[in-house]
């Protein structure tokens, strides 16, 4: 079994000509925010989970805003009645009182979260991908090449899409999944 190992009574010395005592890691991430931030910033935390309950501390004037990467929701689960994602987004989305915003991936999770969150901030869809306009030689296209690039983790639901292209197989024998990127998920996979 592993040992936890807390960080606690922290001292900055001679921080700007004083020394800065702190009880918990959450009190120097606190800390590290509010020095951190000037005038007219705005802080965004995609590691809300790790950081959501130090940064509800910092000082009223520190702009924030969460950026969730998937869905809110243990898989399989209503978007408007299940679990949160606990250490995730729970505590971002159950306490967003300090948050200047939330920003999400697509404009129905968007809709999912203001439909079950009543007191949120402003909540913004940017979608994750970009696409550059390219010449494509449709003649030598392969129409049933998927790719997909992404951080193998179980919240990427990368399994999802092997089992759409098993499905497809009986049709499309040439089809072709390509995936690509790394992560702890490829070896529990």
């Amino acid at each position: 079994t592993e040992k936890t190992v807390y960080l606690r009574n922290i001292t900055l010395k001679n921080y700007h000509g004083r020394d800065i005592y702190l009880g918990s890691e959450e009190e120097l991430q606190t800390f590290f925010f509010n020095e951190l931030y000037q005038s007219g910033d705005v802080l965004y935390s995609d590691r809300s989970g790790n950081f959501a309950k130090a940064m509800e501390k910092t000082a009223p004037d520190v702009q924030i805003v969460a950026v969730l990467h998937s869905a809110h929701v243990r898989p399989k689960e209503s978007v408007l009645t299940g679990t949160l994602k606990r250490g995730v987004y729970d505590y971002v989305l159950t306490h967003p009182q300090h948050l200047s915003g939330i920003v999400c991936s697509t404009k129905q999770q968007r809709r999912d979260l203001l439909a079950r969150f009543h007191n949120l901030p402003t909540v913004t869809a940017i979608p994750v991908g970009m696409v550059e306009r390219q010449r494509v030689n449709i003649k030598k296209r392969n129409f049933h090449r998927i790719v997909c690039v992404a951080r193998y983790a179980q919240e990427k639901q990368l399994m999802h899409q092997v089992k759409a292209i098993e499905r497809l197989v009986p049709e499309f024998p040439d089809v072709e999944l390509n995936l690509i990127g790394s992560g702890s998920a490829v070896e529990n996979e």
